[in-house]
């Protein structure tokens, strides 16, 4: 008899829960009960869950447009097709970082060093190893140790975007090896002495693929591989030149406030690569970004990259007051990268 007098109060329990789960459900999935969804032309949310979606949203309705002449939000700049061609990207790239679930203090930080005009640098390219048209509008600049283990990833992904337009970007190496890497210095001494016998480029993949097996024999072992003249690979490495040039390079990435390798500049505008969600298709759209922007103006108010020569190898590499006509603006530390030591901060 308890049981049965139980049972009405048991089915009104049931109802009532099953009723809110629906109710929950619904919102979740955005049913009509839910409030109407933002969308902005050109950003596809659909892999935004309901949670996702309205953090997205705040962000595009708060941040204001990229393009210092457009004193509107994010949301009303595309929304009206207002003349700021980085406003879609700028919602787009919101997105991926909202995806990634980054808190709101860091995405609004990598939002600004990705499209804030005061956040681009000058970086003189001078004679660093390259490889791409002088006149490329898109110039990118790595600041790596041959023996960390984020640059040669770091590096793999920059060649695979290089290869996908080699007409359009000019790809830089500059040297920076970390004290606490014992080989690092000796390795980057190498590839300057490759340098000097048009093999750069082949001794730098050979360095990366072996970024632990750097000794002095491993070296030579390479330059073999490499059928350069190894009695002038002994010598142009361990020649007064080559610890020079490196010291340069590495005083030109303290000027930067280079904290960490590798660090990367696209046209003068740190990347940080451990922020992007899928490095090789962010970076794809990075550039895809520099040719519209490059092709239209620079209405964000970056200035539009000097075209490219080649510098004196007598010219200071460290930037100055004025810039030499090689200056071009430079992508950032990845997490898996390693730690540089203290230096001077650079914004």
């Amino acid at each position: 008899m308890k049981l049965l007098r139980a049972t009405p109060l048991i089915l009104l329990l049931v109802a009532l829960c099953s009723s809110t789960c629906k109710r929950q459900r619904g919102g979740d999935d955005g049913s009509a009960s839910s409030p109407s969804r933002l969308e902005l032309p050109g950003v596809d949310t659909s892999s935004l869950a309901a949670r996702e979606h309205a953090q997205w949203s705040a962000l595009v309705t708060e941040l204001l447009a990229p393009c210092p002449d457009v004193a509107v939000s994010i949301a009303q700049c595309v929304t009206e097709q207002r003349d700021c061609p980085t406003c879609a990207p700028a919602a787009r790239f919101l997105l991926r970082q909202v995806e990634a679930a980054r808190p709101k203090q860091d995405i609004v930080e990598v939002l600004s060093a990705r499209f804030d005009p005061q956040r681009v640098k000058t970086v003189i390219v001078g004679d660093s190893a390259a490889k791409g048209p002088k006149d490329a509008l898109v110039t990118i600049v790595e600041l790596a140790d041959f023996e960390c283990p984020g640059c040669r990833a770091a590096s793999e992904v920059l060649e695979k975007l290089y290869q996908s337009r080699p007409g359009d970007i000019r790809l830089v190496f500059k040297h920076y090896p970390i004290a606490y890497h014992v080989n690092a210095k000796l390795a980057a001494q190498a590839a300057y002495a490759a340098q000097q016998q048009g093999r750069f480029w082949p001794m730098h993949k050979i360095l990366f693929e072996n970024h632990r097996r750097l000794t002095e024999p491993d070296l030579e072992a390479y330059a073999d591989k490499l059928n350069l003249d190894l009695e002038r690979f002994r010598a142009d490495m361990h020649s007064a030149a080559a610890v020079a040039f490196i010291n340069r390079e590495k005083q030109q990435g303290e000027s930067l406030g280079l904290r960490a390798t590798p660090t990367i500049y696209i046209n003068g505008r740190f990347c940080d690569l451990s922020k992007l969600a899928n490095p090789l298709r962010d970076l794809e759209e990075w550039v895809e970004l520099e040719l519209v922007l490059a092709a239209g103006g620079h209405p964000s108010g970056a200035p539009a990259p000097p075209p490219q020569s080649s510098a004196s190898p007598t010219a200071p590499p460290v930037p100055s007051a004025a810039a030499p006509p090689t200056a071009v603006p430079s992508v950032a530390p990845s997490a898996a990268g390693s730690a540089a030591p203290a230096a001077s901060p650079g914004k």
